[in-house]
């Protein structure tokens, strides 16, 4: 396990195994490393994979005053810790928070971005009012599927199939972290001008069957990037890495290995 103290003095860690360069994998809300498990065993033999978890998560600290900020430097100090250039990959939320970091570190390697999520309408706040309250009423389990269908767009099928993962706990244990990141987000200004200047390559995953506010926004920041380009998921929706571990790890190796296949 790697650890890291931030800005603020938040110890961060990752769960790290494989040998080869350093592939650093930032999940999204509501989950943790476990999501990205079954994937990082596909690509060990390829990378030494580390898999964060974001604070408030697992063992990694948190704050009593939060910040999207904070979450960007999380990432950032993460990076700025590698002696060597990394491959990055980040998920929805992790994945604003890694193309946020990469404008504050210096040794990104190649850039994957799985539907990052740059915006929240706050005409849609009232959803978050909703899940805070069942999470204020002690009921978890609710709060968290409510997020997961009815913020995110996920499937009846991919939740059920999410409940029986032996990390459901962690997820309902952290569900409390849910609300103040859609409320940053709400609140945070997406800035083209400032995304132009990435120049490490780029690609952004998009499931072919997510919501269409997903491909909206990938669509957007493909347009930001300079010579960016998407990869689409077929059949598949926001939690690929889960619903079809094999498929994603093999298209994170098109991507990122193309000079060794």
């Amino acid at each position: 396990m790697k650890s890291i103290m931030s800005d603020d003095g938040t110890v961060v860690t990752c769960q790290n195994s494989g040998e080869g360069p350093p592939l650093l994998i930032i999940h999204g809300t509501s989950s943790d490393h476990h999501i990205w498990q079954l994937v990082a065993n596909r690509l060990t033999d390829h990378f030494n994979v580390f898999i964060m978890d974001r604070r408030g998560r697992c063992e990694s600290g948190d704050h009593p005053e939060y910040s999207i900020e904070k979450e960007f430097a999380d990432v950032a100090a993460i990076l700025n810790s590698f002696d060597d250039t990394v491959y990055v990959l980040g998920h929805s939320f992790g994945g604003l928070c890694t193309l946020e970091a990469s404008l504050l570190a210096s040794n990104v390697r190649e850039l994957i971005l799985y539907e990052p999520a740059t915006a929240f309408d706050q005409k849609r706040l009232v959803l978050c009012d909703r899940m805070e309250s069942l999470l204020e009423s002690n009921q978890s389990e609710a709060a968290l599927v409510f997020f997961m269908s009815k913020i995110v767009g996920i499937s009846d099928k991919e939740i059920e199939f999410a409940k029986i993962q032996p990390d459901w706990k962690e997820r309902l244990s952290a569900a409390h972290t849910i609300p103040r990141e859609i409320r940053a987000l709400a609140h945070y200004k997406y800035s083209a001008e400032s995304f132009r200047s990435i120049r490490v390559p780029t690609t952004l995953f998009v499931g072919g069957d997510s919501p269409q506010f997903f491909k909206t926004m990938v669509s957007e920041v493909q347009a930001t990037i300079p010579n960016s380009n998407v990869v689409e998921l077929s059949g598949q929706g926001h939690i690929a890495m889960r619903t079809a571990p094999d498929m994603f790890a093999e298209q994170v190796l098109k991507t990122l290995w193309h000079d060794e296949l």
